[in-house]
């Protein structure tokens, strides 16, 4: 392997030598294996690897406070934990990768680990986080809206996440803080599976959590509709990019968890590569068919040894609070390869908020298996479709401003401009056989969207006067949609009988956009 194993004997509750070999460099790779949601493992990390500067003294404080069980801990014990993460310098550099169960496991507490993801997150530190099985445990909570003690996995494995609940129940923490760094520091940073390539794009690095070969990420393509390409390292690159492109919109729209079955199987590539412990079947080539090199990268188990083009970067170095998971072999990966991104998600830096793409075909990174491309048509009308989804945002944004005065009310508006946006993002990743259907499948979206915020208008008759210009304005938006259903509709006469003609009588076309506009009229603001 070009990429180097950086190793040393390590004990966790003692101050880490600094690695003087290996400098801050914007193009340092540092990929760490399980974290077992240890926040001490994860600082002794960052203070080894030269990314936190956090002295002896404090570096004490922080391992006293993270040993105390949670019915021990003190809102001080907290604020002087947080204030020690959140004021130590930090130095810039590549990219930091978590290969997975950084929370929701066998650590004393996830609020520790969550701080540390916060401060990585407003040093604008590049963090990867690659999909688990106990990370998982955390976001089908968030995802269900359950408890943080209702857990589908075996509570001994995921004391992390339970000892938090501990200090949310007790009020020490409010669960709003948590669900604020997972919003805004955490989910842009979560991937399915990652890549690397070397300066010369010969040989590429794929990063999973569990061992996965070249299989399951066709199967991953496949699941997501994508085109699957690995005639070079490069392709097979973009190939990971768009199957982690498809991956956002789920994680945008809070569906993640649909993604995965239980108990993982070889037949869904997605819950295979969280679990798999078995290794024989996969298929690992040193070098692929095509010429290139291929190196794979996972934790999860630590019984395959790293070997030739294998690196298994799982070990039990802080899988619990006994001693002896308190000591034993420290080891990353190093590496100058270059990492190479989707144009995913982000949040908003003047409103907060977790926003769309700016352009709709990043979130539609694959081509038409359909003889008539729908989506070349709906990225000619990009600007149509994008108002609809500023719509959406403003009304979550309006959302959030309401529930300062009324948390249900707010809380209801937030969960409804979600659930459109949700309709929304998955109507227009959809491809349809002729513009027939597609310009049909337009109209049928337009009606589904508008009964769905006709029977949430009654519920607002407090908020009347706001909430009409907000209304107003997404309703506007949506006839947008409507004028779209029409230029399909041309597009559609001219492939059939190459004029340009519309497809609806003009008699059903009017009706439609007068049942519309009346909507639009009921609905409108009042004069200023």
């Amino acid at each position: 392997m070009t990429s180097t194993i950086l190793e040393n004997y390590a004990e966790l509750y003692e101050y880490p030598d600094l690695d003087v070999k290996h400098p801050p460099d914007a193009k340092n790779q540092l990929t760490l294996g399980d974290l077992h949601a240890n926040a001490i493992k994860f600082i002794y990390f960052l203070i080894r690897q030269n990314i936190l500067l956090i002295n002896k003294n404090d570096y004490k404080k922080l391992i006293s406070i993270y040993k105390k069980k949670s019915n021990k801990l003190k809102k001080d014990d907290l604020n002087v934990f947080s204030d020690i993460i959140l004021n130590a310098k930090c130095n810039n550099l590549g990219t930091i990768r978590l290969i997975g169960d950084d929370i929701a496991d066998r650590g004393n507490n996830d609020y520790f680990i969550w701080k540390i993801i916060e401060k990585l997150g407003k040093e604008n530190i590049q963090l990867e986080i690659i999909a688990s099985n106990h990370s998982n445990q955390f976001i089908e909570n968030y995802e269900c809206s359950k408890s943080f003690d209702n857990l589908t996995m075996d509570p001994e494995f995921t004391h992390s996440m339970h000892e938090l609940h501990q200090l949310i129940k007790r009020g020490l923490v409010d669960k709003s803080e948590i669900f604020s760094i997972y919003e805004n520091h955490y989910k842009p940073c979560y991937k399915a599976i990652s890549f690397t390539l070397n300066e010369d794009k010969s040989k590429i690095s794929i990063y999973s959590h569990a061992a996965i070969g070249l299989d399951e990420i066709k199967k991953m393509a496949q699941k997501m509709k994508v085109k699957y390409s690995d005639q070079s390292a490069e392709s097979l690159g973009e190939t990971i990019n768009r199957i982690n492109g498809v991956f956002d919109l789920y994680k945008e729209n809070n569906i993640l968890t649909n993604l995965y079955d239980w108990p993982s199987t070889r037949e869904n590539p997605f819950s295979y590569s969280l679990e798999n412990r078995e290794y024989e079947g996969l298929y690992r080539p040193i070098i692929h068919t095509n010429g290139y090199y291929m190196d794979f990268i996972h934790g999860h188990d630590s019984n395959e040894n790293t070997a030739r083009n294998i690196c298994n970067l799982d070990n039990t170095l802080g899988k619990g609070d006994h001693y002896f998971s308190t000591i034993g072999r420290y080891h990353i990966l190093y590496s100058q390869e270059t990492g190479v991104t989707h144009p995913g998600y982000g949040v908003d830096q003047k409103t907060g908020l977790y926003r769309a793409p700016k352009r709709l075909h990043e979130i539609k990174p694959y081509e038409s298996i359909w003889p008539y491309d729908t989506q070349k048509d709906w990225n000619r009308h990009d600007g149509i479709i994008q108002d609809l989804f500023k719509k959406i945002d403003a009304m979550g944004h309006y959302g959030v401003l309401l529930t300062k005065e009324d948390k249900p009310k707010g809380q209801a508006v937030i969960k409804l401009a979600r659930g459109l946006r949700r309709e929304a993002s998955f109507f227009f990743i959809k491809n349809h056989e002729t513009p027939e259907k597609a310009s049909e499948a337009l109209v049928s979206f337009q009606k589904r969207f508008l009964d769905i915020i006709k029977k949430k208008d009654n519920e607002m008759e407090i908020h009347r006067k706001k909430w009409k210009c907000v209304m107003a304005n997404l309703m506007i938006a949506i006839t947008g949609i409507g004028a779209l259903a029409q230029i399909v509709n041309l597009a559609y006469s001219k492939y059939v009988t190459g004029e340009a003609t519309l497809f609806f009588s003009k008699t059903t076309r009017h009706s439609k956009l007068e049942k519309i506009e009346k909507t639009i009229n009921r609905f409108s603001c009042p004069a200023a």
